[in-house]
């Protein structure tokens, strides 16, 4: 019964550690990341210096002004909180205008 317990918390910690790393992933590519737009001024920027990775941002109803846009990394590795993407942009994923928390 121990041992089943353990099984069952192991599984439990590993599914929600995956939710949480891939949070800001909306593609099937482990080195795309969604970056915030944080330039008001800059609505459709392509400017990696007008994002940063905000993964509890949210983003009001959708206008012509970009929120979100994904990004292709160097590397799978998930971004800090706050950082400017070093790769480069893909695509639009979100309009509106960001809501922090």
């Amino acid at each position: 019964m121990k041992n089943l317990m353990f099984g069952v918390l192991a599984v439990g910690l590993a599914l929600s550690t995956s939710a949480f790393t891939n949070a800001s992933k909306l593609s099937g590519d482990p080195t795309e990341f969604e970056y915030t737009n944080i330039n008001l001024s800059a609505p459709n920027s392509t400017n990696p210096s007008d994002y940063q990775y905000l993964p509890s941002a949210g983003c009001s109803t959708a206008t012509s002004v970009t929120c979100k846009a994904l990004w292709l990394q160097p590397d799978a590795t998930t971004p800090i909180v706050g950082s400017n993407p070093t790769g480069s942009f893909t695509s639009k994923s979100e309009e509106g205008v960001r809501i922090l928390p």
